[in-house]
């Protein structure tokens, strides 16, 4: 769960499991126990270990997740005003997953009626452009056009 959280991978239930739990989760204590009793079974990282990095940089990563959290209803308010701007009774809003929750919950709350649209992914291992776009190392646009 912890490196899904770094790779921008989670769901939104699988955060707020994190953020109940998290005095449960130590990568230290982790990585110390598969260090000291995975080679009993054949059990290894793969991998050097910098605690620091992780401890230093979970707060950033928890931010993060609290934010997208908060743009649940910023994306909507936006939506709902530019409708009513351009004089429309509908629109489509595109998300990425964590958010999926979040907008259902407030759309039904709302009594606004709307249909969810979201890929099956097949293969957990596919290559992703996403956690290149939240870097910016990617156009995240590339490929597509407003249509009118």
């Amino acid at each position: 769960l912890i490196r899904k959280l770094f790779k921008l991978e989670v769901v939104k239930s699988d955060y707020l499991f994190f953020k109940e739990n998290k005095n449960e989760f130590s990568f230290r204590k982790a990585v110390d126990f598969i260090q000291k009793e995975g080679p009993k079974y054949n059990v290894f990282l793969g991998f050097d270990v910098d605690y620091s990095l992780v401890e230093k940089n979970l707060p950033s990563v928890l931010d993060f997740y609290e934010a997208a959290i908060k743009r649940d209803q910023i994306l909507l308010d936006n939506a709902f005003a530019r409708m009513k701007e351009e004089k429309l009774d509908r629109f489509i809003l595109v998300t990425g997953g964590f958010h999926s929750d979040g907008l259902t919950n407030l759309l039904k709350k709302g009594k606004h009626p709307f249909l969810l649209i979201a890929p099956r992914i097949m293969d957990p291992n596919a290559p992703t452009p996403y956690l290149e776009i939240m870097k910016a190392q990617a156009d995240s646009v590339k490929g597509y056009k407003r249509v009118e």
